[in-house]
């Protein structure tokens, strides 16, 4: 008998109205901004194909008997796309910013009356107000790295170069942006070989960015992109 199995390589072209803004899990509102960051970060847990939350970085989620204590171990083997290790430590510092007034992320209110603290290298431990059965559900958070984003002041926050040239620990790294006149036109993305749920199939992601749908539609047409969503029902 033989069976079908997936082969790794091949690319996408896909392409998408408007022009991503902010790649980061803390600022991300629009859903060009969504769907990168979703690619390029990963949290403690994750989503799968069935809306089920599942554990992306982290190894265990320990819950108390009394729901308000969550006590997370990271995986060994999680790194960022640098090659820098993930720790409790750029968990805590993304959770920090999250939680800043001067930031005002718009997941601000999720997190409001969640206190970490820091267990060891790989071990945080989440205390809430009052128990909130969907708090594994928060912890699909993509996390920062600490590394890169600590120099900057919360005032720069939002003005850094690295909420376009992102990076995270997702299943895939920002290879190459292009622009016109400094405004990012395409994104070429490749799949992060140490992602924590393995390396994806499909080794390159283009991402081209159009103004409106009439230029979409006319690239989808010409075969300059293979894939388009966000259109319009009519279209």
């Amino acid at each position: 008998f033989l069976i079908t199995t997936p082969a790794y390589g091949g690319e996408i072209y896909e392409g998408i109205i408007g022009t991503p803004r902010f790649i980061n899990p803390i600022l991300a509102t629009s859903e060009q901004d969504k769907d990168l960051t979703s690619l390029i970060y990963a949290g403690i847990t994750k989503k799968d194909d069935l809306g089920n939350i599942i554990l992306d970085m982290g190894e265990s989620i320990v819950e108390s008997d009394d729901k308000l204590s969550y006590r997370v171990t990271l995986k060994s083997d999680a790194f960022f796309h640098d090659g820098k290790k993930v720790t409790a430590d750029d968990v805590i510092h993304t959770i920090n910013l999250v939680q800043s007034p001067v930031i005002k992320s718009p997941y601000r209110i999720e997190w409001e009356g969640v206190s970490v603290q820091k267990e060891s290298d790989t071990e945080i431990t989440f205390t809430l107000k009052k128990p909130y059965p969907l708090f594994r559900s928060i912890l699909t958070l993509g996390i920062l790295p600490k590394h890169v984003w600590e120099s900057l002041t919360e005032e720069q926050f939002s003005l850094s170069d690295y909420n376009i040239h992102a990076i995270g620990s997702g299943p895939y790294a920002i290879e190459t942006i292009n622009t016109v006149s400094g405004i990012p036109t395409n994104f070429v993305l490749q799949a992060h070989n140490r992602y924590t749920l393995g390396r994806p199939y499909i080794k390159r992601i283009f991402i081209n960015s159009y103004s409106n749908e009439k230029n979409l539609i006319q690239a989808f047409t010409k075969g300059y992109i293979d894939r388009i969503h966000g259109v319009s029902p009519d279209t």
